[in-house]
């Protein structure tokens, strides 16, 4: 198996994007392949970006803008048979995270590996609770469960075949969490049986980069709530109580 690292990025991020990229290059464990995969054709990408491509980085195009979901989409497609890890494009990761999550695969060839994780909570009657009742970052590494879900930004390592088909039912995402990615992987996990497991860093949530908050998910998804509508949606849409989610312990 290749290991691949992909990111999905816009124009809004152009600024600051390589520093990410570039920080990406001291990995301790290099991937086979680095894809950054833009939202649409640009005229224009700054050069410190395009230079980027003599050190091993290639750029390509969403044939259809799914935004968050973007990182993931094409390169599992095209790739299916490989161990795909994600990245978000505004932080800074230590050089010893694909290391890491590599290390985590070996040991639990079976489960998603992470970096940051949260653990899904359910009310008496077994349905997901908002978003804001989550117990976030937890601290119980190398535990596989199935209440556990994998945050982007923390860098996520997907095996093969840890996914239900409906993984790239476009119009689905579209209709129920566009931008709701890490909601809608944890979905199929949960269809699939896969479960999460959380890889020790010192640090869940990496370094941001300055200045790129002012266009970020983070504003909409969590602070106006818009998690706990995808939240609904996504486990409405597939009847995923705790018995559904917890059925694979």
């Amino acid at each position: 198996m290749k290991l691949i690292v992909s990111i999905a990025s816009y124009e809004k991020r152009f600024p600051t994007l390589h520093l990410c990229l570039e920080n990406l290059f001291y990995q301790s464990v290099r991937p086979d392949k680095l894809l950054l995969y833009l939202d649409r054709p640009y005229k224009v990408i700054p050069q410190e970006i395009l230079q980027l491509q003599e050190r091993g980085l290639e750029i390509r195009f969403a044939s259809v803008d799914l935004k968050s979901h973007n990182k993931y989409f094409y390169t599992m497609q095209q790739y299916p048979d490989d161990l795909i890890i994600t990245l978000d494009d505004d932080v800074l990761y230590p050089n010893d995270l694909i290391s890491k999550l590599l290390l985590s695969y070996q040991r639990f060839p079976f489960a998603v590996s992470a970096g940051r994780v949260h653990r899904i909570t359910f009310d008496p009657q077994g349905f997901v609770m908002p978003y804001d009742f989550w117990e976030k970052e937890i601290d119980c590494y190398y535990m596989p469960s199935m209440d556990l879900i994998a945050n982007g930004v923390g860098g996520v390592l997907y095996p093969p075949g840890c996914m239900d088909r409906e993984l790239f039912h476009m119009e689905k995402i579209q209709k129920l969490c566009l931008y709701g990615d890490d909601i809608w992987l944890k979905a199929m996990q949960i269809l699939k049986g896969t479960p999460v497991v959380a890889v020790y860093q010192d640090r869940q949530h990496p370094p941001i980069i300055e200045g790129t908050q002012k266009c970020g998910l983070y504003i909409s998804n969590k602070l106006q709530h818009r998690n706990d509508l995808y939240i609904k949606n996504v486990f409405y849409e597939y009847s995923l109580t705790k018995e559904r989610t917890m059925r694979h312990e």
